[in-house]
């Protein structure tokens, strides 16, 4: 995410600190960074510093003086998870097990699908599974004591337009995360596809002023992560984050299984497992955990053998490029291999 364009003659002290990039090793520096620094030393030098508002923002990094030490805002806020899905069940099926951890240590989660679900069932028609996929959601939003949010762009016809990716910067303005989960560009679902491009934009937007200007920018990117998948082409995920979640394979089902018409009778109809469906609850729920954790397994399997089941995120050049130490605080003491 670019930050407004303007550098003081102290950008190289500056820039690294507002960024967090300094503290990674290697050559694993974003293009937002490259760009800046270019900014800064090449472009143009004038006063002041990035930002115009009085009001305190709590994501961002209070600058060293000569009598004031730098601030982790986390060390001194909550941290704010915020979930993009393409659709209202997304978000439990690929990182459940991280919003309980959140919900567990009393963080922030909001929840955003980005379309209405009305396309996915066998039966009902577009209208009627929009309204039950919206109960469902609020169901499992309020099982996480999260704020969930289903945009009424259609399911199955999303793109990565200049309408999604505004609501998009207004949606991080709004609610102003320290982590965002996003699926990555590469998928078999267009709809995941194009919200995933869609984020990507937006991050690059989302610090600049003139870009809706009624909402006040951010004053320091979020760190953003795509959720695991097993896709190898055009690239296969990079793991820079890895979360044993074989404790919380229950719990995860609990939450999936507020979105019945998926779990239950969608995906289980595509997958030619109708039949197989128990109609006793808590065979159901059962059927729901061994159903759900061939995903995690799988995960595990490919990238953290060590473990039985994981999720696993890769760190987006587009956001902030976290610490080790950050990444653990925002991931919930996770393994972060790529990052030690």
């Amino acid at each position: 995410m670019i930050p407004k364009p303007l550098c003081t003659s102290q950008a190289r002290s500056y820039l690294p600190e507002n960024i967090g990039f300094s503290q990674i090793s290697g050559t694993r520096y974003s293009v937002v960074a490259q760009i800046l620094v270019n900014y800064a030393t090449h472009l143009f030098e004038i006063g002041g510093k990035p930002g115009t508002s009085d009001q305190k923002d709590p994501m961002e990094i209070q600058h060293p003086s000569s009598t004031a030490q730098q601030t982790d805002p986390l060390s001194q806020h909550s941290p704010r998870l915020l979930v993009f899905g393409a659709h209202p069940d997304d978000a439990e099926f690929h990182c459940g097990a991280l919003m309980l951890e959140y919900a567990a240590a009393g963080h922030g989660i909001h929840l955003i699908s980005a379309t209405d679900g009305s396309a996915g069932h066998q039966q009902l028609g577009r209208q009627e599974l929009a309204q039950r996929r919206l109960a469902e959601a609020r169901d499992s939003a309020q099982i996480l004591g999260a704020q969930v949010e289903v945009w009424p762009f259609k399911d199955g016809e999303l793109q990565p337009s200049l309408e999604l990716r505004l609501e998009i910067i207004g949606a991080l303005r709004r609610i102003r995360p320290h982590l965002v989960i996003t699926p990555r560009p590469y998928d078999y679902h267009p709809d995941h596809r194009a919200l995933a491009q869609a984020v990507q934009d937006a991050c690059y937007l989302v610090r600049v002023p003139n870009v809706l200007p009624h909402l006040r920018p951010l004053d320091r990117d979020p760190v953003v992560a795509y959720c695991g998948d097993l896709f190898d082409r055009p690239v296969p995920l990079r793991p820079d984050v890895v979360l044993d979640c074989s404790a919380r394979l229950n719990d995860i089902a609990a939450l999936l299984a507020c979105h019945a018409s998926q779990v239950f009778e969608w995906l289980p109809y595509t997958l030619g497992l109708l039949d197989e469906v128990p109609v006793e609850p808590a065979r159901r729920q059962a059927w729901l955990k061994q159903f759900f954790s061939r995903r995690t397994r799988a995960l595990a399997h490919r990238f953290a053998p060590h473990l039985s089941h994981a999720e696993v995120y890769e760190i987006s050049e587009y956001g902030q490029q976290p610490s080790a130490e950050t990444c653990s605080t925002l991931f919930c003491h996770a393994v972060t291999p790529d990052l030690q």
